[in-house]
């Protein structure tokens, strides 16, 4: 892929990304990267994969798409997870991911 080619899809993967979250986090849902992650590869076509952006970790996406302004990322209440929230949104406040 060119430069230009990955920078655009990097864009499209951190706007998924924040629009997937924000719909996890408007649903009542915590919006858990373990779940976001599976969202992004269920509703992108092709599927999500971080690999394909050139990044050995998902963790290692998120922390790129909080550098570039599109999410913030949050110590989850429970557990080693984080939150995966777009800039100045509210999420639920609950103690595990079922609610």
């Amino acid at each position: 892929m060119i430069p230009s080619q990955q920078t655009s899809a990097m864009d499209a993967a951190f706007a998924d990304l924040a629009r997937v979250a924000a719909h996890l986090a408007q649903r009542g849902r915590p919006p858990r990267a373990a779940a976001v992650k599976a969202a992004l590869i269920l509703q992108t076509d092709p599927p999500f994969d971080e690999a394909r952006l050139g990044f050995d970790k998902f963790r290692a996406f998120l922390k790129a798409a909080e550098a570039a302004g599109h999410v913030e990322l949050r110590a989850a209440a429970v557990g080693p997870d984080v939150d995966v929230v777009p800039p100045g949104m509210q999420v639920p406040e609950v103690d595990s991911v079922d609610g």
